[in-house]
Parts: C-alpha cells; structure tokens; sequence
C-alpha cells in the first residue's frame, strides 16, 4: 500500500522521538524466568501433575472453578459471537454485491455496510486473538491462519483468486477457496477487497491470469472483487462453525479443559490446563506489544530499516489499528478478572483471584493497574496507528511503555506467584 506523501520535518521529527526512546529503552526486557518456583510439583514437591485445587502450588484455590468460568463465559461466548458477526458480514457483502447488478441501489452505502460488517467480524476476532489455544494452536494454528493470517498477508496472492474464482478453474482443476493457502483467504483478504480504493492488482508484473486486468472496466474489476469477496466471506463463516464444532459438545475442547487434572484428560493437572489459557494470554505480549508496536516503532527489523515504518502497521486499510488492539487489552481483560465486561469488579472468577489465594495480592494489583492504565490509553488514541507514528510519535512510545510494564509484570511474578511456565515466544528477552 502506498501511504501519503509526508511532510520532511514532520517524519524527520517522528524519527528522532521515536529514535531517543529507543536509546533509553535499550534492548532489555526486565530478567524473566520460564517457569515459576513450582510449575509441575505436587504438594510434596514431587513431580507431576496436580490432581485437585488443593494442590495448585501448596495452595487451596480451585483451578477447577477458573477453568469453567473462563470456558463458558468468557472463551467460547466470544468464537460464538464472532460466528454470528461472520453471518452479519457475508450478508452484507452478499447485499453489496447483489446491488452491483442492479440500477439505481444505492451502492456506496450497501459498501459502507459491509466495510462496517468487518470491522464488527475484526473487533470480535482481535479478542479471540488472546484465545489462541486448542483447536486454534493446534496443526502450527492452521485453522487460525485460514481466519486471519497476519502478518503473514499477500495482496498479490487476493488479486490472483479474484480472477481464479472468477474464471471457475486453476490449472485444470475446479476452484475451491478451502484448498487455498490462507492468505488468500480470511479477514485479511475481505480487509483487502472492501477498503482498497485501488483497482489495478498489486502484483509485481502482469502476468499470469492478472495478464490484462488493468485495462479492464472499473466496473468490471468492482463486481469481480465483490464476487470473491462473497466466497471469502462465506469461507470465513465456514471456518467459524469448524471452530465452535471443535470447542462445543461432549467430545470438544472446552469438556477436555474443564476436565484437566481427570482421569484420561490431555491435561494431567488442573494448572497445565490453566497453562494453556495463560500461554494463548501472552499473546498481548508477543504479538500486541511486539508485533503490532515495538516492530512498527523500529524497536524490531522492519521494512524501514529499523526506523519508524507505517508500512509495518497490521489492519492499514480499514483503519483499524488501534481499534484491534483494544479490542486484545479488552480480550486481556476478561480473562484476567473472569469477566465478560473486562471490568475489575465483576463477580467473575479469573486469574486476579487466583494470584490473591496464593497470597500474591501486590501482583495482582500491579497487573490490575497496568492494564486498566493500557486500556485508558488506547481508548484515549484518535488516529489510525500509522498516523501517529508520524504526527504523534510519543503516544505509540508511551503506549508500547505501559504494555511492557503490564508483561514484564507478567512474566515474572505472575509466572512464580502462580507455578506456572511461559510460552516460548515469550520466554527469552525481547525489546
């Protein structure tokens, strides 16, 4: 995508800020361990699994009742509400594409509907995000990757099955999105198709089956993106009912994590079941404070050459930047309190009453007041991510700030207090 020209002073000045604090900043993350005091010990200290709450770390909190709550009011409400946005979406774009045939309906805003359609289906996917565990981690996240794969993207590849589809047919074979590799699919690629204004393809050379789409009409190039679009939606929805199949039912997911610790679970202890929420959790520190800031920033390589890059920010397109990340804090949030609001005071069993049974009630607080501060700040951001990495540099730092305050936390007192062990994208030392 190319972005706006930008002032020379304005981008040498967003460099420099961002520049200083990343001399400040260093390359230290604060010191922390991959797995707490007690990850994997009995109330003996033997190895092995944990079999009850009392035996969570010498402590008597029920994992059992976390596990359930965070299960069947927080993890699969959100994949079933994220089904019913996906059928919201492919009406939409089925409506959009429809009047494209038809004189005199009011195309731009059945357009406008669809663009909004995505962001309901974005907002709801970007809390699932922080869920990524089970069937979603399973097979390296393939049935992930086939609903969102960023920041694995290719325009290049969207613009190809637009004239596949279209032409019914690759190499012989009939075209069947399912067998597509996933980024050609997804909520990327619907990103792609509903908010590019620009209709020439995005690959590098004419050739292929793109051979004459820039001579083509405008009006032909709208309907036949329209057109994949609608399959790219329907594949989406597709995807959503695989996702609550594999969680729902006797057989499911969600019955074998509420089971951790039970004879014949895949989780011998309650905690390893707690561990696999907690992993999927750090995704607000892998990818929402890494890959989604510190990268963009110029903290990580890029495609700027470490320098502040706008190019680097996920969801351009649509705008929708800040808004996917809080919607992952949101995510964070209900996980952390054991609530479907996010809020602190809700009754809801999570990971704040699990700190305060072992008697770590100072972390608790800390992670309670770091995150509720990153949820304000983001709430507070006006601008599309890209933009304030030109305009507003400082307010991507200070947020970037106040997220590794929340994970550092995270990562080390969290991680002890609870015997727990961290991911290994998480593990090791980053910005």
């Amino acid at each position: 995508m190319k972005l706006p020209s930008i002032n020379g002073v304005v981008w040498v000045k967003a460099l420099s800020a961002i520049a200083v604090v990343v001399a400040l900043q260093g390359c230290g993350e604060s010191t922390s361990s991959s797995a707490g005091s007690g990850f994997g010990q009995t109330e003996d200290n033997s190895s092995g699994g944990n079999t009850g709450g009392e035996n969570n770390n010498g402590n008597d909190y029920d994992s059992a009742q976390l596990l359930a709550n965070l299960t069947d009011n927080i993890i699969v409400p959100t994949y079933q509400s994220f089904k019913t946005a996906a059928q919201a979406q492919h009406d939409s774009v089925a409506a959009y594409c429809a009047a494209l045939n038809v004189d005199g309906q009011d195309v731009a805003a059945l357009r406008l509907d669809a663009q909004q359609s995505w962001k309901g289906v974005a907002q709801l996917w970007q809390q699932a995000e922080v869920m990524q565990l089970g069937p979603l981690a399973d097979n390296h996240n393939a049935l992930r990757n086939n609903i969102y794969s960023w920041p694995v993207v290719s325009s290049c590849g969207a613009d190809q099955d637009v004239v596949y589809y279209e032409q019914g047919h690759i190499n012989g074979n009939s075209y069947q999105i399912n067998q597509r590799t996933d980024t050609r699919r997804g909520i990327d690629v619907l990103e792609y198709l509903l908010f590019n204004n620009n209709l020439d393809h995005s690959c590098s050379s004419n050739s292929g089956p793109l051979g004459d789409w820039n001579i083509r009409t405008d009006a032909e190039r709208i309907k036949a993106r329209c057109q994949y679009a609608e399959v790219v939606s329907q594949d989406l929805l597709a995807n959503a009912d695989i996702l609550l199949e594999r969680w729902q039912g006797n057989d499911g997911f969600a019955a074998k994590l509420k089971a951790a610790g039970q004879a014949g679970s895949e989780f011998d202890s309650q905690l390893k079941g707690v561990n696999a929420i907690t992993d999927a959790m750090f995704y607000i520190d892998s990818v929402t404070k890494d890959g989604k800031l510190a990268k963009p920033m110029g903290l990580f390589d890029n495609s700027c050459a470490n320098s502040a890059c706008p190019e680097d920010v996920e969801a351009q397109l649509s705008a929708h930047s800040v808004e996917n990340i809080i919607a992952n804090l949101l995510a964070l949030s209900k996980l952390y309190y054991g609530s479907s609001d996010g809020l602190e005071s809700s009754d809801g069993v999570g990971f704040d009453d699990f700190l305060k049974a072992v008697g770590d009630e100072q972390t608790a607080e800390r992670i309670a007041a770091g995150l509720n501060a990153a949820r304000l700040m983001a709430a507070e951001l006006d601008k599309p991510l890209a933009t304030l990495l030109v305009e507003e540099p400082a307010k991507v730092v200070a947020l970037h700030q106040q997220l590794k305050t929340v994970t550092d936390e995270m990562k080390g007192n969290f991680i002890n207090s609870l015997a727990l062990e961290l991911p290994q994208t998480s593990a090791g030392d980053n910005d």
